[in-house]
């Protein structure tokens, strides 16, 4: 069983008359946002609860344990889009909480050290401008660079998520999870390396694998590309006509059988 609250307030509970929502969707992933939809009926006693980017909306997995109901948190975010319908229904839009690192940004800096500092220089920096309930304690961090040693600077005032993706992901790998303080004061956020929670479940197509679809992007597929090196004095590019048989491209030929040039 699920319950679906926000603020607390259960909005969610099929063992509650008035706090049904229609076609909940939850779609969860290691290391990014995840996203919640539901429409919201006018008879739910919570219709007029939910206050955009403010309103802290989970999603619990109610489960009865020794005759006792035990409740694990799969989601925490915010509902981004409420858009009303003809019948005065509400559908919601919530992205997870990962996504309240786009609420601040990152002001000019030139950093030189480890990686835990940055990591926690970048979680810092945004709790000083977010609301209590955005902001994270910075845990562990696992991941390393082999010098021990980085550099990184921006100074166009990105937002933290996008800084964090592009200075850290990008860049050392690994992945960023989130979830309460063992204590409960508080929210945790992690940069780990590898993944420390694995599911032992077979999967099994039919029994609890319903559905599965396999997509090749290509929006950003190059089979063929032009290096360019720095520019002379008449404003031309340093190509690499001179050692590559009077050609300026490389091309993968794998690809090019795959997709063509």
């Amino acid at each position: 069983m699920y319950q679906i609250a926000c603020d607390n307030k259960i909005i969610h509970d099929v063992r509650l008359e008035n706090r049904i929502v229609l076609s909940p969707k939850l779609n969860l992933e290691t290391g990014k946002n995840g996203t919640l939809t539901f429409t919201l009926l006018p008879q739910n006693d919570c219709y007029n609860e939910i206050q955009q980017k403010k309103s802290i909306i989970q999603v619990f997995q109610v489960d009865k344990i020794n005759n006792k109901f035990i409740k694990t948190e799969l989601f925490r975010g915010t509902a981004y889009s409420v858009k009303d319908d003809f019948y005065n229904r509400k559908q919601v839009e919530c992205e997870g909480e990962l996504s309240f690192f786009n609420d601040s940004i990152v002001r000019p800096y030139s950093f030189q050290g480890d990686v835990e500092t940055l990591f926690k220089q970048y979680v810092n920096n945004h709790n000083a401008q977010v609301n209590e309930e955005k902001k994270f304690t910075a845990r562990n961090c696992t991941v390393t660079d082999p010098n021990n040693y980085i550099t990184r600077a921006n100074i166009n005032y990105p937002k933290t998520k996008a800084e964090m993706d592009d200075k850290l992901i990008n860049i050392l790998g690994g992945h960023f999870e989130t979830g309460e303080l063992e204590d409960g004061t508080g929210r945790y956020i992690d940069y780990l390396a590898n993944y420390e929670r694995k599911a032992t479940q077979v999967i099994e197509f039919g029994k609890n694998l319903l559905d599965i679809t396999q997509c090749i992007k290509t929006e950003d597929v190059a089979t063929r590309i032009i290096p360019l090196g720095k520019k002379d004095d008449n404003g031309n590019y340093l190509t690499i006509k001179d050692v590559n048989n009077g050609l300026d491209y490389v091309q993968d030929d794998a690809a090019v059988a795959l997709f063509g040039i």
